[in-house]
């Protein structure tokens, strides 16, 4: 007979290595605040709420007067034939002696004409030029106006597909938070059967030593206590697994430990068709769908108005100059300036207007079909969950009752072994009943409550 030093040193550095962590706890709260805050699902769905809202200030900004700003400016230079440059030359050098002083004014008005007429060898011109346009949309047949409706219901989407994803979001952390709570009980019924297993080993030893055991209960008590060995260092793995999962869950936050306890939620009395009704009422994908709805109701309304006029106004002032050099002299700047009204009404579209009312039509059946096809797939998720729970609720009392059983079974055994009334086995086997008793209620109470949040979930409950 020989006791296991090694398997005992091991077990105790298993039980030292977990200490550290229990240094500090987070609790369920602050679990689901630093996954809220942390969440880059979230932290997009954010950012969708926010494009929709400019979304919403463009499509009201076609409502406004559209103001534009021109200015130009051109310079030019022109060198001419020689061809077109020349000209008779100075018509008063060809005069007589005798020729009148009429001859004389006539020939240098001619001279002035032909000035005019005839280019230079280089012509420069410069050209500047601004002016400022607006235009006004007075009717388009409801396009704006609807279009802005639309972004506003495309924003009411964005905001509850937030609120959606926040509650899965709180969901799994429950989910990771509960499952940390159950590996960690899980450990603690290991360890502590262990410790129960390695106690009887050394009841065994003693009265072995004193010739009160044979050598096959003490090998026996030993099997034991090696064969727990590998279990608790399984629930120390499970358990760190489940922390890593959690923290990763949480933005990479280092946890130590968690605080909290296993306990079972409040039973609620709750019918089938009242968790129909609160689906009905609640659910935030059923919100979504109505809001998908309207918005090809809209569709369909723009798609109609392409048959209707549209109506706006423009107007337009200018100024402009033109000279050999820059203008600077007022005299050379001219202005000019224009208002109207444009009146439009499609006449013939080769049928396109036809076929985009219809597609609306087809989009907006469509939206019904698929609303309905997801009402009664929620119907059915949620008859799924109510009867989970009710299943869950079951297995806690019959795991309740095999607990006290177990318990029972225990404390009798343990009285007949210490009274030499019962065997080695007779206790083993009772020590393993307790424990798969405990670790089943432990599991059973995990299921319930996840079975209850789930539940809530499904039925559009908040689960903070």
């Amino acid at each position: 007979m020989y006791i296991k030093g090694e398997l005992m040193k091991r077990v105790l550095l298993v039980i030292v290595g977990i200490i550290p962590l229990f240094l500090s706890g987070i609790t369920l709260e602050r679990s689901i605040e630093l996954s809220l805050a942390k969440n880059r699902e979230l932290l997009s769905k954010q950012f969708d709420i926010s494009k929709a809202e400019r979304d919403i200030e463009v499509s009201k900004s076609n409502l406004l007067p559209q103001l534009s700003f021109e200015v130009g400016g051109n310079i030019s230079n022109t060198h001419n034939p020689e061809a077109f440059t020349g000209g008779p030359g100075n018509i008063e050098d060809k005069l007589t002696l005798t020729a009148s002083e009429d001859a004389h004014m006539l020939a240098d008005h001619m001279n002035g004409i032909y000035e005019s007429l005839v280019p230079e060898d280089s012509e420069t011109k410069v050209q500047v030029s601004s002016k400022i346009k607006a235009t006004q949309l007075i009717y388009s047949g409801g396009k704006v106006s609807t279009g802005v409706k639309i972004n506003q219901t495309l924003l009411e989407i964005q905001k509850d597909s937030y609120e959606l994803a926040k509650e899965n979001v709180i969901y799994r952390t429950k989910e990771l938070f509960y499952s940390a709570l159950l590996t960690r009980d899980v450990l603690q019924i290991t360890k502590d059967s262990w410790a129960l297993a390695n106690k009887h080993y050394q009841q065994v030893k003693l009265m072995n030593e004193e010739g009160m055991s044979s050598d096959y209960d003490l090998l026996r008590a030993e099997l034991e206590v090696s064969r727990l060995e590998p279990a608790v260092e399984k629930a120390i793995n499970d358990y760190k697994m489940v922390i890593s999962a959690l923290e990763q869950h949480l933005g990479n936050s280092s946890i130590d430990v968690i605080e909290g306890d296993i306990v079972l939620p409040m039973a609620e009395d709750i019918s089938l068709n009242q968790c129909y009704i609160e689906l009905i009422d609640n659910r935030i994908e059923l919100k979504m769908a109505n809001k998908k709805k309207q918005i090809e109701k809209y569709s369909y309304k723009i798609a109609k108005s392409d048959y209707l006029p549209s109506i706006g106004l423009n107007s337009e002032v200018g100024i402009f100059a033109q000279d050999e050099d820059m203008p600077t002299d007022s005299d050379y700047y001219g202005y000019s300036y224009s208002i109207g009204i444009g009146f439009s009404i499609p006449l013939f579209t080769g049928f396109s207007t036809e076929n985009k009312i219809k597609k609306a039509k087809l989009s907006l059946k469509q939206v019904l079909n698929d609303n309905a096809d997801m009402e009664d797939k929620l119907r059915l998720e949620v008859k799924q969950n109510h009867l989970e729970l009710g299943k869950t609720w079951k297995t806690v009392r019959t795991m309740n009752k095999n607990l006290e059983l177990a318990e029972s079974g225990f404390a009798i055994a343990t009285t007949r072994y210490e009274n030499q009334l019962g065997i080695q086995l007779e206790l083993i086997d009772a020590q393993l009943q307790l424990k798969q008793a405990k670790l089943e209620l432990k599991n059973a109470t995990y299921n319930t409550i996840m079975a209850t949040e789930k539940l809530h979930l499904s039925l559009g409950r908040k689960l903070n």
